[in-house]
């Protein structure tokens, strides 16, 4: 067993590009990404490469073999020019993404970096269809209209909505518009949401906007017809495990793989700008797609390294995942409703538009939760914040209350995050549009026990 662990996020946006807003992830705007898969697929894994060296040759980690080195990227990190990379037959795209990862691997052990099962890799989400378009028939258009539909009638209320910058800076308006709607029907319902409206100086006919956004929203993720997966791969750097151990495996066909349950309101855009590289047919929108039934009812330990469920064990570590508004809805807080003793070790929550909650806390008193987001700035200066709408944050669990009811509203007391150790400024190169910014920064955290 390791006697520390180390985390090591990259600090990135993940949102689409040619927002309205800082932080519309769900206006219009368009996946910013290389036309055919394998070669998106393959420039990000590049630049995951280029972290783990950046990481490793940095005098701040620990590269004892008793010290456990955990990568963390955020959610949405893999989605293509699409909204989600295309494929035939089920998890085509993780062996994809798996098989060039672990190439990536066996290169840096030729150049002298040794990768081995003192490294695991949480990479983000990779968003997947296996949905096939018949290109002989007439596409059906109805849900695809849909948001055009949403954003025309909302900019009708609000002329001014247009007028919104890069800085989220609008004429009469203040903030995102209907971004932050989405985010309110999400986590707090309409009538928050209303009320987040009227805050704003909105008109009354807000009232009945959100209530037709939320409905028309929620008849989309009932009723679309492309299945979308997202789902977070965890990779080990080493050979095969031992049989103690076997949940994770070097085969190429078998990373672990956690799917999200809950799609947000703002998972993907309403209405693709990027009009010039794909067809009405393929554009992967809020209104045309939904998750795949996840069977949590079992609880959220995994059978398989497949099965998309959340708990796995790594060398007498338990680690629990959980995928952005997973968090938010307790996904891993209801696993524990059903065994009241099932603590994590250590809690990963890879997100585009999230922060720890205590309330969502499942990992043990002494157990740490790390945090690596794609979206927001966290206003804390003992987090790890690159100042492009993105952060990674830390921090130890000190004192657990136990969960036994739904009443309960505090899961965890959580310490103040650990120090960051180190921040290294990257970019990516300027031929390879895969991110709202240019730049970004790799967080070192400082090896912690845990216990």
């Amino acid at each position: 067993m390791f006697k520390k662990v180390q985390f090591i996020g990259t600090a990135i946006c993940t949102t689409p590009a040619d927002l309205n807003s800082i932080e519309g992830t769900s206006d219009d705007g368009y996946y910013a990404g290389l036309p055919k898969d394998d070669e998106d697929l393959a420039a990000r894994v590049n630049l995951i490469k280029d972290s783990i060296q950046q990481a490793v040759s940095s005098p701040e980690t620990d590269l004892s073999k008793e010290t456990l080195k955990i990568f963390v990227f955020p959610e949405f990190f893999m989605r293509g020019a699409l909204g989600a990379y295309y494929h035939a037959f089920t998890y085509c795209s993780e062996v994809i993404l798996t098989g060039q990862f672990k190439q990536v691997l066996r290169e840096l052990n030729e150049l002298g970096i040794e990768i081995g099962r003192d490294y695991l890799f949480v990479l983000g989400t990779i968003l997947s269809s296996n949905d096939k378009i018949d290109y002989t028939k007439e596409p059906d258009l109805s849900l695809y209209q849909t948001g055009d539909h949403l954003l025309d009638l909302y900019y009708r209320l609000h002329p001014d909505a247009k007028l919104n910058n890069a800085d989220g800076i609008a004429g009469g308006i203040s903030g995102a518009g209907i971004s932050k709607l989405l985010k309110a029907l999400d986590h707090k319902g309409v009538s928050k949401s209303v009320d987040l409206m009227q805050n704003t100086s909105q008109e009354d006919s807000d009232d009945a906007y959100v209530d037709v956004l939320k409905k028309t929203l929620d008849y989309c993720d009932e009723n679309a017809s492309l299945e979308i997966g997202n789902r977070c791969l965890v990779i080990c750097g080493g050979d095969l495990l031992s049989e103690e151990t076997n949940i994770l495996s070097d085969s190429a066909y078998e990373p672990v793989i956690v799917q999200k349950k809950y799609k947000s309101k703002e998972d993907f855009i309403l209405n693709n700008k990027n009009n010039s590289q794909v067809t009405s047919a393929e554009k992967y929108l809020q209104t045309t797609t939904r998750y795949p039934d996840l069977d949590t009812s079992k609880g959220e330990t995994k059978k398989n390294p497949a099965d998309g469920l959340a708990i796995f064990k790594y060398d007498g570590l338990r680690i629990g995942v959980d995928i952005c508004l997973d968090h938010s809805r307790q996904r891993l807080v209801n696993h524990l409703y059903k065994n009241p003793d099932d603590y994590v070790d250590i809690q990963i929550v890879t997100s585009c538009g999230m922060s720890v909650r205590a309330n969502a806390v499942i990992a043990k008193e002494g157990g740490i939760v790390f945090n690596c987001d794609g979206e927001y700035e966290l206003k804390d200066e003992r987090a790890g914040v690159d100042g492009n709408c993105c952060h990674t944050s830390l921090q130890k669990v000190v004192q657990k209350i136990h969960v036994r009811d739904n009443a309960v509203k505090e899961n965890a007391v959580l310490s103040d995050a650990y120090a960051l150790v180190e921040k290294i400024p990257c970019f990516v190169p300027e031929n390879l549009p895969l991110y709202r910014f240019k730049d970004y920064q790799i967080h070192i955290y400082e090896a912690v026990e845990v216990g």
